[in-house]
């Protein structure tokens, strides 16, 4: 558990804003984003606004790393947030069509959450994954 945090930590010092608030509490910034999650989680479980919740989440984190990747020099990033973009087009507009049903799925909100951040973490590379 400690290495997990270790490596949460330090993919999300890079993050001004989660940064500030860590250290602003005296804590790692790991802690932080990990209880921004577990609210979440419970939120999404107890079904108060498990959609906005999950959308949040799936274009916050993401759309901010994109804007990092493109101000880098690298490509691989560029293709790594592109590709997690059109996945995640492709889930919602599925989503769309199938919401009378996938919304008497027990879980499927948390289900759901837990998928976009295996897509948009960078050391999963599920976008990537599901894409190829």
């Amino acid at each position: 558990v400690k290495a997990f945090v270790e490596r949460v930590t330090a993919h999300f010092d890079g993050i001004p804003k989660i940064k500030l608030v860590a250290d602003k509490i005296g804590v790692p910034s790991g802690y932080v984003a990990l209880g921004i999650l577990v609210v979440a989680m419970v939120l999404v479980f107890s079904e108060i606004g498990s959609t906005a919740i999950c959308d949040l989440i799936g274009v916050i984190y993401p759309a901010y790393m994109s804007f990092k990747a493109i101000e880098s020099s690298g490509a691989d990033d560029d293709k790594q947030w592109l590709t997690y973009w059109v996945v995640f087009a492709v889930v919602k507009v599925t989503e769309t069509f199938f919401d009378v049903i996938l919304f008497w799925l027990p879980f499927y909100f948390l289900g759901k959450l837990f998928f976009l951040i295996w897509l948009a973490f960078p050391e999963t590379r599920g976008a990537l994954m599901i894409y190829e």
